[in-house]
């Protein structure tokens, strides 16, 4: 798992655009976090990067929403061998954001027209609350991202893992610009426990 930490909403948003350039078509993404712990900002600096102009919303009540990637965006990859960068036509032409929030059951997406879209080869998928629609894609490849609000009001923690047949998703990250967390997922302190804290050593003197 590759932890990063940033300290606001820019820095998520270029965290996702550095991430995207080695996303391809038919790759899914599971986004997981509490309200307001930077997912739909992380698909927003997705859009940015395969040159989407429309407003970006968490699809919470529509269910899924699916934007046309620009025409003329190419994919830059980096070679092994050079240190230049080379450009690739993208075999990607849809963003496809779900949200699972108010959902019920991962049925209630599939019928929506989600199924429609999972490992389609020119389409990226999306999905918030992606938790719970893991039982529908047992088999298939997918790539978890976790969000989780950081020490600071505005700083994010964000962690990414693959399927272990995936470890190559791993390496997407290496590049990418933004710090390191080197502590355990479950061990990085946040603005919640900050307070805590704080309250519990307020008590402490006052006792």
């Amino acid at each position: 798992m590759n932890i990063y930490r940033t300290k606001s909403e820019k820095e998520t948003r270029a965290l996702a655009r550095t991430f995207a350039r080695r996303l391809k078509g038919g790759d899914v993404l599971l986004l997981q976090g509490e309200l307001g712990a930077g997912k739909t900002t992380f698909v927003k600096g997705l859009a940015e990067a395969f040159g989407i102009k429309e407003k970006i919303k968490s699809p919470t009540f529509v269910l899924m929403q699916v934007h046309r990637v620009a025409k003329g965006i190419e994919h830059r990859a980096k070679s092994r061998k050079q240190k230049t960068l080379r450009s690739k036509p993208y075999a990607l032409c849809y963003l496809v954001h779900a949200d699972a929030y108010r959902v019920k059951s991962a049925g209630e997406l599939m019928e929506a027209g989600l199924a429609d879209w999972v490992g389609r080869p020119d389409a990226l998928l999306m999905v918030e609350w992606g938790e719970k629609i893991k039982p529908l894609l047992r088999g298939k490849k997918y790539l978890t991202i976790k969000f989780k609000h950081g020490a600071m009001l505005t700083e994010r923690i964000i962690a990414v893992s693959a399927l272990a047949s995936e470890s190559s998703y791993l390496k997407i990250l290496e590049r990418t610009k933004g710090a390191w967390v080197k502590e355990p997922w479950d061990k990085v302190r946040t603005h919640r426990h900050k307070i805590e804290l704080a309250a519990s050593a307020k008590r402490r003197s006052a006792g």
